[in-house]
């Protein structure tokens, strides 16, 4: 559901926007497991909220995925065009 995609063909051109906006209230969820935000949650017998230690491995982990990523990306907008 994070995943939004807007197409315009007009007869001068196409556009093709690929988004991922996360939501559900999880959109800061990557910051907090870096440690660029603070990242409080409530515990059950304790006290109301504990801070969680950073477990930086998101940023990481996205970057070892990212060409993949990218040339499905390509192909994908390579048969749309094929289409058009």
């Amino acid at each position: 559901m994070a995943i939004k995609r807007r197409i315009k063909a007009t007869s001068r051109g196409s556009f093709v926007a690929i988004v991922s906006e996360p939501s559900g209230g999880l959109a800061n969820l990557a910051r907090a497991v870096e440690g660029e935000i603070p990242w409080q949650h409530p515990t059950f017998g304790h006290e109301p909220t504990v801070d969680q230690n950073p477990m930086p491995f998101f940023y990481e982990t996205l970057e070892k995925i990212i060409p993949g990523i990218e040339f499905r990306v390509r192909q994908a907008l390579i048969r749309f065009e094929t289409k058009i």
